[in-house]
């Protein structure tokens, strides 16, 4: 199950890119979500990868990899059932809220696996690393109206821009949704920051990854330099480290996931006492102790109430108020997100390609409450021992409430 595992979502991965790439009008009302499903997708490649090789027989990784396996099967499903207009895409919309929490929960699985030990991280140049600055297409569906948390992004860069004058490390903790890699890139943007810094350099990394190609591609990025991939890290470690030295740099590193990546890159960079940064996000508070125990860590803080309506309207009606006929129905949708805005996103581009009419949304507010309570008992979170017997049944109540939809 672990290899077919893989070969399925590799598979699937080479679909979506190559949907993407050879049908954009076509799917144009759903890029963004494909876009997100890709990301999402991708950072589960690693696991099965390494679970794969290491052949690991444990019950729980078995599960979690068959669980996994599900999850793109749905997928594959959905995305060949809506490009040949089998499916609406209303439909299509609702099912990726159900795919992105799927997602979102195996991803925390991973991370608790990976925690306990139970299989070892290695690096591997199969899974691509992101090296530039994600555009509004990459950097995941909160990035196309962005309710701005100024209060978040203010602090970020008060951080960046003020205090120590030696290196410092600032940590963003993820979390699923809350559209950190969006915030990061909004941070790396702004006027203040890119006039402070005499260098800038992104690196998005993955659960697997090849460290010389990291230091190769910050080099091409900030310097120029081109090498071969077969060149000696110790080489590429040097020539980084004396390409920043003497400049106010400033290092973005999205998704850290272990700690040996850092120890493999932060003998790169430079402590000239001139106000250089490192800004790191990454999974848990337990590897922002280990990156540095006394970094300043910043965790991202749901939307409010308000802040959620305010972006489903925005995302449904664009510049235009919505009707007083469907702002408390929309409000209680809106809730339904919890405060996530990728969640948020999802349900506000369902809305905005189908009817905006009351009984409508009423439908819509009628099966997204359906679905968190009846979802929320299959998926039982908290336990442990019989976890991913109970995850057996979440696909079939998932499509079960999706049948019951008609339009």
């Amino acid at each position: 199950m672990m290899t077919n595992g893989l070969n399925l979502i590799s598979s699937l991965l080479e679909d979506m890119r190559e949907l993407l790439k050879c049908e954009p009008s076509s799917i144009s009302s759903v890029k963004h979500v494909i876009t997100m499903l890709d990301s999402g997708f991708e950072s589960l490649q690693g696991f099965l990868l390494v679970t794969a090789e290491q052949h690991n027989d444990e019950e729980e990784i078995k599960d979690l990899c068959t669980y996994i396996s599900h999850v793109v099967y749905e997928a594959e499903y959905m995305i060949d059932s809506f490009v040949v207009k089998v499916e609406f895409v209303w439909h299509f919309m609702l099912w990726v809220y159900f795919a992105m929490e799927d997602i979102t929960f195996a991803r925390e699985k991973v991370m608790e696996v990976q925690k306990e030990k139970k299989f070892d991280t290695k690096y591997h140049s199969v899974t691509k690393t992101s090296f530039h600055v994600p555009s509004q297409a990459t950097s995941g569906a909160t990035g196309e109206l962005l309710v701005e948390l100024e209060d978040q992004k203010r602090i970020i860069i008060d951080r960046l821009t003020q205090g120590r004058v030696d290196l410092d490390i600032i940590t963003i903790v993820r979390m699923a949704g809350l559209g950190t890699t969006t915030l990061a890139k909004e941070v790396y943007d702004c006027p203040s920051v890119a006039h402070f810094f005499n260098i800038r350099a992104w690196c998005r990394l993955s659960q697997v990854y090849d460290p010389q190609e990291v230091l190769l591609n910050i080099l091409g990025h900030i310097a120029g330099i081109t090498g071969s991939i077969h060149e000696k890290y110790d080489k590429l470690q040097e020539q980084l480290y004396k390409f920043l030295k003497g400049r106010r740099y400033l290092v973005i590193i999205d998704d850290l996931w272990d700690i040996n990546q850092w120890d493999k890159l932060k003998r790169s960079f430079p402590n000239d006492d001139n106000g250089s940064r490192i800004l790191v996000t990454c999974q848990t508070l337990n590897l922002v102790c280990q990156v540095k125990p006394d970094s300043f860590v910043h965790s991202l803080r749901l939307f409010s109430d308000l802040e959620s309506w305010k972006f489903l309207e925005k995302k449904v009606f664009y510049l235009d108020a919505c009707p007083p006929t469907l702002q408390e129905i929309g409000k209680q949708i809106s809730s339904h997100c919890r405060g996530l805005p990728i969640t948020t996103s999802v349900i506000g581009g369902l809305l905005a390609n189908t009817e905006r009419k009351l009984d409508w949304w009423e439908k819509v507010e009628k099966n997204l409450r359906a679905k968190k309570f009846q979802c929320g008992s299959c998926l039982g979170y908290g336990l442990q021992k019989d976890l991913y017997k109970k995850l057996s049944n979440v696909g079939g109540c998932c499509r079960g409430l999706l049948i019951g939809f008609n339009k």
